[in-house]
């Protein structure tokens, strides 16, 4: 019955969704990346005028620090490993978007459906100068 196979179906995306689910929180929890997270504000920006950070440069937003669509929070860790500038990225799972932060952002907790980490695991999410 056409039914009873889209049930089938459905269950079957379920579980999976649900076995993404669990690796996901089990990485989250290993320290690497952290779960209803986001370092804010979400989108890195260059403030800069002609010849304040070097002479005769000249600096514009740039297209690669609004959000992109990422496979996942690894491919939005990496994007950040990638960008100059960005210390902490934050991945919103629903759709995708991976937003790369510098070192103005400040992390925030009760995010939902985001994750949020360092450029590398071996970075301390709690960077220094968040100290009191």
């Amino acid at each position: 019955d056409e039914k009873e196979e889209e049930k089938e179906i459905e269950k079957a995306v379920e579980v999976t969704e649900l076995k993404d689910e669990k690796e996901e929180t089990k990485e989250v929890k290993q320290g690497c990346f952290e779960g209803d997270t986001t370092w804010e504000p979400l989108n890195m920006f260059v403030s800069a005028t002609p010849g304040e950070v070097e002479p005769g440069k000249v600096f514009q937003a740039m297209k690669e620090l609004e959000p992109t669509k990422e496979k996942d929070m690894h491919a939005c860790q990496k994007r950040c490993k990638a960008q100059l500038g960005c210390l902490h990225f934050s991945y919103w799972r629903a759709d995708g978007l991976c937003h790369l932060s510098d070192v103005y952002a400040t992390r925030h907790t009760n995010r939902p459906g985001f994750v949020a980490g360092s450029a590398t695991c071996s970075q301390e999410i709690d960077m220094p100068y968040m100290a009191p």
